[in-house]
């Protein structure tokens, strides 16, 4: 149902709901494919939200999905966000995710 199995970035104006989000985090992507790509998804309650692809290992096995919103942390509870630290490989970052993603991330 969604497409977002491209990188090109789709308009920062489209809405995206909690479910999309929730149903792209959960899809297969090719991680050689997608490795290092930056995707605007769309607008998630009036907030940019993109997913980054990092890899920090074994690349491009080890290329990880973050779907966050394109905000700095220090703005994320103000806008209804989760900061909170994600792993992919070696690394840990914090990022400000959507409250619908938060738990997948623990």
């Amino acid at each position: 149902m969604l497409l977002f199995t491209s990188c090109t970035p789709v308009p920062s104006t489209r809405d995206i709901s909690d479910a999309a989000l929730l149903q792209y985090s959960s899809e297969s992507f090719d991680k050689e494919e997608m490795m290092d790509k930056h995707v605007v998804l769309g607008r998630n309650h009036g907030i940019i939200v993109v997913a980054d692809f990092p890899c920090s290992d074994i690349c491009p096995m080890g290329t990880a999905r973050v779907i966050h919103y394109e905000v700095p942390l220090s703005r994320c509870s103000e806008i209804g966000g989760v900061e909170q630290g994600v792993r992919y490989g070696m690394v840990m970052a914090r990022y400000c995710l959507p409250k619908v993603l938060a738990d997948k991330h623990r």
